[in-house]
């Protein structure tokens, strides 16, 4: 339809010049209402209804000269694509380049005074030029370059898919080698292979080092009747990232029964800084070093997963997938309980929970000192183990794009940008609004599904919201107090900050999943007897104001709480630096370190202290450091 009609009850001058976000606002709720009455069969008519909304959207953001962050600071420059093109390698230059910034397949490229540069997905931190870019096929290419780099004295650092918020990639002088590991195979030729049974009887499976989550949850799926319905018990939702990092940041699923996911690794191969093939299985004395070493023992070239679901209610291979959206004040705030959180954890295999602040905000007329957070709506995703009724298949996993969620993921993107970047306090109640609405009308999925299919509920859409993270870990206490005093502590902040500010720093969620312990030493669940952690994070919008703020007053509080087991710890990938620009002045690579880098050093230290041998043995030379790592271990040199 030309935007010289009517579109469903807005004109054209709603949209062009100056847009009428309360007109838009208004347009938008009714049609996000509307989308309720549609059965889920009805995926073209949803469709059709997001892709109408998109567009409206679209339309009065352009119009407004509104930026949407997925662009980057890199992609500023006329003609830039043009220069960069004959750069890079095939997987890269197949991909579509715009000097608008469309991200390519991994992490953020463009041109920095004449130089090829690289920056993360989420843009927190300062483009980076590279060495040399290196994307080897085998490990034995791999040895190669790690052994010329070596003899150079040059340093080496692999990169998978850059979802990382902290300083973990390599140095933005030039004089770093980075290896991608999106073409690397196994020996075998394969990227995937079965590899027998463990000691427990779970299946085996060995994956290259830039297999990514998605890839394997296809495999699991398509060789279901070959595994025995085995599966990862917990993994991360993100489908893109790769597991070499997914391993090296010690990142964690959701199920109270596993820990994180680098405890399924039954053995892993990296590549030394010597240059040699180093195999880490129970019998090597580092084996759980390397299982989260964060870049410093080696580029990791395979991996054996363990297919661990068999270990827990083997009987139960599938699982049942249930949401609620009830008031928050039904679980937290005053009218909560900590013993109401207990009883709902305990209740389930896994939950997750999941606010969007402002979600049952009023839109006209707002009043942050009059809102009361307890009264928004609470996403609480549950599974529990099942088995299939004669009869009966489950959901399964594809990797087959899920169009709708797209188009919601993008709708609620550019609304909660367009509320960031106007300070219009109407479009800022009204995104969390349409992304509860469209959520709950839309991506309820439930009934009984394989464990791929539930914790990949996104198909491809979250990786669309780039945004910035942090996390930390809270060691849960019988009574269930310290996760209840965790997550009203960051409710209070965000409410304090909105009121103080008139801008809602945390647009995007508040989200809490619980694990079990992890054996694995770097982990920030690691604990030596049982235990149940409560990992805990805030998210906005890249570029939102107020985030370094948002996340120095969340930390100051989450590390202030009484009453808890032991300091919370940070997840390694998920922090970024206070009181700088993330988008492009970011200190995280400059000399000396943030408030939070030297908490971690303090709330690590026994962990760092067991780590720092292995880190030795595997590279004495330090030709896999940057200058944040060698700061924060307190190892010598670069």
């Amino acid at each position: 339809m030309g935007i010289s009609a009517k579109i469903g009850g807005l004109s054209p001058s709603d949209l062009l010049g100056q847009p009428h976000w309360d007109r838009i606002a208004a347009y938008s709720q009714r049609w996000a209402e509307s989308l309720a009455v549609y059965p889920p069969s009805s995926i073209s008519e949803q469709e059709r209804l997001l892709t109408r909304l998109l567009t409206v959207w679209l339309t009065a953001a352009a119009s407004a000269g509104v930026r949407l962050p997925a662009a980057g600071p890199l992609f500023t420059q006329q003609g830039a694509a043009a220069q960069l093109k004959p750069l890079l390698p095939p997987f890269l230059s197949d991909f579509t380049l715009s000097t608008q910034g469309s991200p390519l397949k991994d992490g953020r490229w463009g041109l920095l005074d004449g130089h090829l540069a690289w920056q993360n997905w989420g843009g927190s931190l300062p483009p980076a030029r590279l060495g040399r870019l290196l994307v080897p096929h085998t490990p034995g290419e791999v040895a190669a370059a790690v052994s010329a780099a070596a003899a150079a004295g040059r340093r080496v650092r692999a990169v998978g898919k850059g979802h990382t918020w902290t300083p973990m990639f390599f140095d933005a002088d030039g004089d770093t080698d980075v290896i991608f590991t999106t073409l690397l195979r196994l020996p075998s030729g394969q990227r995937i292979e079965m590899a027998g049974l463990s000691a427990s009887g779970a299946p085996l499976v060995r994956i290259a080092a830039g297999v990514t989550a998605g890839e394997l949850s296809q495999y699991v799926t398509d060789h279901a009747a070959d595994l025995g319905n085995a599966a990862l018990p917990a993994d991360v939702v993100i489908e893109s990232v790769r597991y070499a990092g997914v391993i090296s940041m010690g990142c964690h699923g959701s199920s109270k029964d596993f820990g994180a996911i680098p405890d399924f690794v039954e053995s892993l191969t990296a590549i030394n800084g010597r240059g040699q093939p180093v195999v880490y299985d129970v019998t090597h004395a580092h084996f759980s070093q390397a299982r989260t070493a964060l870049g410093l023992m080696g580029i990791i070239t395979e991996i054996t997963m363990r297919l661990a679901s068999v270990e827990h209610e083997p009987d139960k291979p599938f699982v049942t997938m249930s949401y609620s959206y009830n008031a928050m004040n039904n679980l937290f705030g005053p009218a909560g309980s900590p013993a109401k959180l207990k009883a709902l954890v305990e209740r389930h295999y896994s939950i997750e929970l999941f606010w969007w602040s402002l979600n049952n905000a009023s839109i006209k007329g707002f009043l942050p000192a009059a809102w009361d957070p307890y009264a928004d709506r609470l996403m609480v995703y549950m599974t529990d183990r099942a088995a299939a009724p004669e009869g009966t298949l489950p959901t399964t996993y594809s990797s087959k794009t899920d169009v709708v969620a797209n188009l919601e993921t993008a709708l609620g993107y550019v609304a909660t940008s367009v509320g960031m970047q106007t300070g219009n306090l109407a479009v800022q109640a009204l995104a969390p609004r349409l992304i509860f609405q469209t959520l709950q009308s839309l991506i309820n999925r439930s009934g009984l599904m394989t464990l791929p299919a539930a914790i990949h509920y996104g198909r491809g859409a979250v990786d669309q919201f780039k945004i910035y993270d942090f996390e930390m870990y809270f060691r849960v206490d019988a009574d269930f107090a310290v996760p209840f005093a965790a997550w009203n502590a960051a409710v209070t902040v965000a409410r304090e900050m909105l009121v103080e500010r008139s801008s809602n720093a945390l647009n995007v969620a508040l989200e809490a999943r619980f694990i079990a312990q992890s054996a694995v030493v770097m982990s920030p669940a690691y604990h030596t007897g049982d235990a149940l952690f409560f990992c805990v994070e805030i998210t906005a919008v890249e570029g939102t104001p107020g985030w370094s703020e948002l996340q120095q007053r969340v930390f100051n509080a989450w590390t202030g709480l009484n009453g808890t087991l032991a300091p919370p710890k940070p997840h390694w990938a998920k922090w970024t630096n206070f009181g700088q620009s993330s988008a492009g002045n970011d200190s995280a690579l400059q000399p000396g370190l943030s408030v939070i880098d030297k908490y971690a050093q303090q709330v690590f230290a026994e962990q760092i202290a067991a780590f720092k041998p292995a880190v030795a043995a595997a590279d004495p030379k330090g030709v896999f450091r940057n200058s944040w790592l060698a700061a924060m271990f307190g190892l010598v040199g670069k």
